[in-house]
């Protein structure tokens, strides 16, 4: 179970600081069926895809940044971090913007 989440940013000429992150905690425990895990925190099973948003202080623009979403496990201390990079082309762990209309630019989905 991973409960911490770091964003670690490559900065260009202005700083960008995440001002708030929803992990829709009930939505993708309904949709990874952990809702019910008499446990604190979010719980997903390994290899389904989850959604999360992350409003910044700015506008986010892809081209701009380099940005990885780090989840730290805070239960097990042996327990490997997970490193997500935004618009990777790896086979392994990935992120990708969705864009919603209505959304402002300071935020990734």
């Amino acid at each position: 179970m991973y409960s911490t989440i770091n964003l670690k940013c490559l900065f260009s000429a202005t700083k960008l600081l995440p001002i708030d992150i929803d992990m829709y905690m009930k939505r993708n425990m309904e949709e990874h069926s952990t809702i019910y895990y008499d446990i604190q925190g979010l719980i997903l099973r390994r290899g389904q895809p989850f959604l999360f948003t992350i409003t910044f202080n700015q506008d986010f623009h892809i081209d701009k940044y380099n940005l990885s979403v780090i989840f730290e496990s805070q239960t097990w201390s042996n327990f490997p971090n997970v490193k997500i990079p935004l618009n990777s082309s790896s086979n392994g762990w990935s992120a990708k913007r969705l864009f919603i209309e209505d959304q402002k630019n300071n935020r990734i989905c």
